[in-house]
């Protein structure tokens, strides 16, 4: 399992796309931003182009939520390019704000739905840190495995650790624990930069 689930993070790590049967990053069973009210920030709505942490190729993220959309639906490419392959994946997020931090909550998708290999972990979310830097710049950040099983550990947050090198890490907290979690500054020192993005559009 840990060769499939270190391909599973390059993959994250081309295009935003992870299959969500064992290959997730840091998971969270309740979205976080639960108790302040989720919703869809429409500041993020268009064409962003950017590179994921040490990838070569350039990837396109589309934001796109209709006028009554309670979620946001949003589609990374990564063309093919040189010696690297391309790829795409489909999301449904939900935003919130803690503390001045926003917050993505990522499903996978297919098709609209939550995708077939993920219905075993449907109710799982993975956190996403953004911030923008103007109208037109924005930085998405990943929860670091290793931090947050360490804050696991010394009992800052609940959750569960699977054995091995590439266990899966999911945060267990309620939604009163989780969200006061994710105001502090602590938590965000947990999340590493995946993406630096550019409005196209």
């Amino acid at each position: 399992m840990g060769a499939m689930r270190a391909v599973c993070k390059l993959v994250l790590a081309s295009i935003l796309a992870v299959s969500l049967a064992g290959c997730l990053p840091v998971t969270s069973q309740t979205p976080v931003g639960t108790t302040a009210g989720l919703g869809t920030d429409r500041s993020l709505i268009g064409v962003w182009r950017g590179k994921m942490l040490d990838n070569k190729n350039a990837s396109y993220i589309t934001f796109l939520a209709g006028k009554n959309d309670a979620k946001i639906t949003a589609v990374a490419v990564t063309p093919t390019a040189g010696d690297e392959s391309g790829g795409y994946g489909g999301f449904e997020i939900s935003t919130s704000v803690l503390a001045g931090n926003h917050y993505m909550n990522v499903k996978e998708i297919h098709e609209g739905k939550i995708s077939e290999d993920a219905q075993q972990n449907a109710e799982k979310s993975f956190p996403v840190l953004y911030r923008f830097h103007g109208k037109n710049r924005l930085s998405l950040l990943l929860l670091n495995e290793e931090r947050t099983a360490a804050a696991i550990r010394a009992g800052k947050i609940k959750g569960t650790i699977e054995e091995g090198t590439y266990g899966d890490v999911i945060l267990t907290a309620d939604a009163a624990e989780l969200d006061a979690f994710f105001k502090s500054h602590e938590a965000a020192e947990l999340f590493d930069v995946l993406a630096e993005l550019t409005r196209v559009e």
